[in-house]
């Protein structure tokens, strides 16, 4: 594994990786979306696995993922977190945060743990609690794109917007009375492919280690 005993790496580094990944006979697994090195009997030796802004797309096998590398020695993203009462929103230069903002509703029911939208789409408005919480959603999802307009500028220097949501949530979002700055069809919107926890500085800090760093796992 001459070369490739580092856990992590900058997105930048991912070429020099891969060569020495194919050098070793890494190949693409289009499944799991990284490169594997098995020894003779078919065991695992190494996965290599891309930063998030490098992610595996419809390439067939490790040169023609090469070859369609534009690798940036510095880049920038956002990211947009978005679950029934949490939101967590970032903007990153390279691998430093230079904007953020956690915003939270009391949107979801107590007991039944179903966010309001989800109550009123099985039952219907009912009593104030129901109404408090209506309200406490509209205003959620106008805060977000508050937030949102005012890092506009900075926001059109990305080149990739990464968020997580349900389709529902992610619906109301650009619904909202206050418009999402950016359009639902921007071809920079780009899904987070991992589980998110509850949205706040630490995991847009997690989901950003990911967005610019690739892992060797052994």
């Amino acid at each position: 594994m001459e070369g490739l005993d580092k856990q992590s790496f900058l997105w930048y580094e991912i070429d020099e990786y891969l060569h020495k990944a194919q050098q070793q006979g890494a190949v693409l697994d289009k499944e799991k979306k990284c490169f594997v090195k098995k020894n003779d009997e078919g065991e695992v030796v190494f996965n290599l696995i891309p930063p998030l802004i490098h992610k595996i797309q419809g390439e067939q096998n490790l040169e023609e993922y090469r070859s369609n590398l534009q690798i940036e020695e510095e880049i920038s993203f956002a990211i947009v977190l978005v679950q029934a009462g949490a939101a967590a929103l970032g903007i990153w230069w390279n691998d430093e945060c230079t904007h953020h903002k956690v915003i939270t509703a009391y949107m979801v029911r107590k007991k039944q743990g179903k966010s309001q939208l989800t109550h009123l789409n099985q039952k219907g408005k009912s009593r104030q609690g129901s109404r408090i919480r209506l309200n406490n959603t509209m205003r959620f999802f106008e805060n977000i794109n508050v937030k949102l307009e005012e890092w506009y500028d900075d926001l059109e220097a990305c080149e990739r917007l990464f968020f997580s949501c349900t389709p529902r949530l992610w619906g109301e979002l650009f619904r909202s009375k206050i418009e999402c700055p950016i359009d639902r069809d921007d071809a920079r919107w780009c899904r987070v492919p991992m589980d998110i926890k509850v949205p706040n500085f630490k995991e847009l800090q997690r989901v950003a280690f990911k967005i610019t760093h690739g892992g060797i796992l052994h």
